[in-house]
């Protein structure tokens, strides 16, 4: 596995309000146990670490904003839905991360000090050319404000059911089901 570019990556540019949503097979941890899922440049990061927690991390100037879920939050070799959301302040407790649209039991946080990054020119990859995710990804998806609840769990019980509400406009996707193959270009729909 190594990396998707996304194209159409400018309407990801400085996200806050966010979600989102991935289904995930990790085999490992990744490359440098660093397994990548989302990253805007180094201003915005969502991944799986050494000790099969998840972390989500946005760059701000003099401390970056980040959450870590406890250890064994994920499994390795099995299909699961991650979801994080956050409200785009500076403040670690609006960052929440769910696996099977269960919230994690808890958390290391610190919360994001001095100005935010700005990733306007940043590359928007799913996993990474370096520390690249090992295993599959699919229904990557991103909208720009956080799911409730009742959202987070109707994207769990039917990931497709969202997509095809006509109601719903206001995500973008990448729908792969294979590995994450090198260098394949997806555009954001």
């Amino acid at each position: 596995a190594s990396n998707c570019l996304l194209s159409g990556s400018s309407r990801l540019a400085n996200l806050g309000p966010v979600t989102i949503s991935v289904w995930i097979y990790p085999k490992t941890t990744g490359w440098n146990n660093l397994a990548r899922i989302y990253v805007s440049g180094t201003a915005m990061t969502f991944r799986c670490n050494a000790t099969n927690e998840v972390a989500f991390i946005i760059d701000y100037a003099t401390t970056d904003l980040s959450t870590f879920t406890n250890d064994d939050f994920i499994v390795l070799n099995t299909w699961q839905n991650i979801i994080v959301t956050w409200d785009g302040s500076a403040t670690a407790s609006n960052i929440h991360i769910y696996k099977n649209a269960i919230e994690a039991t808890s958390y290391t946080q610190t919360n994001g000090v001095g100005a935010r990054a700005n990733d306007a020119a940043s590359t928007v990859r799913i996993s990474n050319t370096s520390n690249a995710f090992d295993g599959f990804i699919k229904n990557f998806k991103i909208w720009k404000r956080v799911l409730t609840i009742n959202e987070i769990l109707e994207d769990y019980v039917n990931p497709y059911g969202m997509i095809n509400n006509p109601r719903r406009n206001d995500y973008y996707l990448w729908a792969a089901a294979a590995a994450v193959a090198t260098n394949k270009y997806r555009t954001l729909m």
